[in-house]
C-alpha cells in the first residue's frame, strides 16, 4: 500500500514538472544530440566528413543539455518556491482572520452583540475560523497543483502538527457546545481560546519569517535564472 501510494506522489509530481518549458526544451535539445551521436557513429566509416560534422553538433548540443539541466533545475526550485509563496500568503490571511475575530471578542463592548445567542454564534464562528487553519493544512495534501505536502512541510518547518491540533480543537469544541454564554465573563472566554490563540499567533509569526526568506529565495532564483 505504501509502493502504491509513493507511486502516485511521484506520477502526481511528474505531471506537475512535466508542464514546465524547460522541461520540454530539456527533453528535445537532449532527443536531438541522441540523434547527432548516432548519426556521427553511423557515418564514421561511411563519409567522415559528415561523421565530424554530426560530432561537432552533437558536442554543441550536449553542452546545450547541460545548460538546459541547470536552468530546469533552478526553474523547479522557483515553481516549488512560488508554490509555497502563494500557499502560506494564504494561509496567513486565515491566520490574521482568526486573530481579528479573537480579539472582537475578547475586547468587544457589552452591546456589541444583538443577544446571547448572537455572542454565542460569534463564539462558535471564532472556534470554526481557528480549526480551518488546521484542516486547511491537513487537507493540502489532497491538492493536485501542490508541488509540496503541507502537513509535512508546517510539522517540519513550524513545528505544527495539524492532526494533533485538530484533535483538541475537538476538545474545545465539545467545551464551548456546553458554554452558557449569560453567565461566562471575558476571562473565561479567553481561558477557553488561550491554547488555540497561542498556537495560531506562533504559527502565524513563523510564517512571516519564512515568506520573507522565500521572498528572498525568489529574487536570488531570478537573477540566477536571468
Amino acid at each position: 500500500m505504501n509502493g502504491k501510494l509513493k507511486l502516485k506522489r511521484v506520477c502526481k509530481k511528474i505531471k506537475l514538472y512535466i508542464v514546465l518549458p524547460h522541461i520540454w526544451v530539456l527533453f528535445l535539445v537532449a532527443i536531438l544530440a541522441l540523434i547527432m551521436c548516432v548519426l556521427s557513429v553511423v557515418y564514421i566509416e561511411i563519409n567522415t566528413f559528415l561523421s565530424s560534422i554530426f560530432a561537432n553538433i552533437y558536442a554543441g548540443l550536449l553542452t546545450g543539455v547541460i545548460i538546459c539541466l541547470i536552468t530546469t533545475i533552478k526553474s523547479i526550485s522557483l515553481y516549488r518556491t512560488e508554490s509555497k509563496v502563494r500557499w502560506l500568503e494564504n494561509l496567513h490571511k486565515e491566520c490574521l482572520k482568526f486573530i481579528s475575530m479573537h480579539h472582537k471578542l475578547l475586547f468587544s463592548k457589552e452591546d456589541e452583540f444583538a443577544d446571547d445567542e448572537s455572542y454565542y454564534n460569534y463564539i462558535y464562528d471564532t472556534l470554526c475560523c481557528g480549526n480551518d487553519i488546521s484542516q486547511t493544512i491537513s487537507q493540502g495534501c489532497f491538492e493536485e497543483a501542490l508541488p509540496f505536502n503541507p502537513y509535512k512541510y508546517c510539522k517540519k518547518k513550524f513545528s505544527f502538527d495539524a492532526v494533533e491540533v485538530m484533535n483538541g480543537n475537538e476538545l474545545l469544541r465539545e467545551e464551548i457546545i456546553k458554554l452558557d454564554v449569560s453567565t461566562s465573563s471575558k476571562t473565561d472566554i479567553r481561558e477557553l481560546f488561550k491554547t488555540m490563540d497561542s498556537q495560531i499567533i506562533i504559527l502565524n509569526r513563523k510564517i512571516m519569517k519564512e515568506l520573507e526568506l522565500l521572498q528572498v529565495k525568489k529574487k536570488v532564483i531570478n537573477i540566477s535564472i536571468g
